[in-house]
């Protein structure tokens, strides 16, 4: 990840690449909004990404490598992970 947003509340996102669905044309919040939460909850689901969630909870990458190393500035941060989803 080149930059990460610190300035601005909200992005308008287009993944021209991404099929429909997922959504292509997205408006997201950013880490000033996530960040200034109360409490953060994430939720990983599918067992392929238990690499990202063992990384979230335990890892040592830095946020511009790994984006969501963000969320361990987060002083109240729920992470579940499930192996299985949609079953």
């Amino acid at each position: 990840a080149e930059n990460l947003e610190t300035e601005r509340r909200v992005l308008h996102v287009v993944n021209a690449k991404a099929p429909t669905p997922p959504v292509r044309d997205r408006l997201t919040i950013t880490w000033p909004v996530i960040l200034a939460a109360k409490r953060v909850l994430v939720l990983i689901a599918g067992a392929e990404k238990e690499s990202l969630f063992t990384e979230l909870t335990s890892g040592t990458k830095p946020a511009l490598e790994f984006p969501p190393a963000k969320l361990r500035e987060h002083k109240n941060v729920v992470v579940h992970f499930v192996p299985e989803h949609g079953r």
